[in-house]
C-alpha cells in the first residue's frame, strides 16, 4: 500500500504524503522520476515482451 500512496494511486485517508518535494502522482514530471510495478498487474497472453513495454511507455 505504500507504494500504491507514492504513486498517487491511492490518496492517504489521514495525514499528508510527499514524494520528490510534492503530492505523489501529481505531474507527468513527478511520475517520471518514480519507478513501479504492481505486482497483480495482468499480462495479456497475445502481446509480446516488446508489445507489454511499448503499451506500458
Amino acid at each position: 500500500m505504500l507504494l500504491h500512496l507514492a504513486v498517487g494511486l491511492l490518496t492517504p485517508t489521514a495525514g499528508t504524503a510527499t514524494v520528490l518535494g510534492g503530492r505523489p502522482g501529481y505531474g507527468s514530471s513527478k511520475l517520471a522520476q518514480v519507478g513501479f510495478v504492481a505486482q497483480a498487474t495482468p499480462t495479456y497472453t497475445g502481446l509480446s515482451i516488446a508489445k507489454h513495454l511499448k503499451m506500458g511507455a
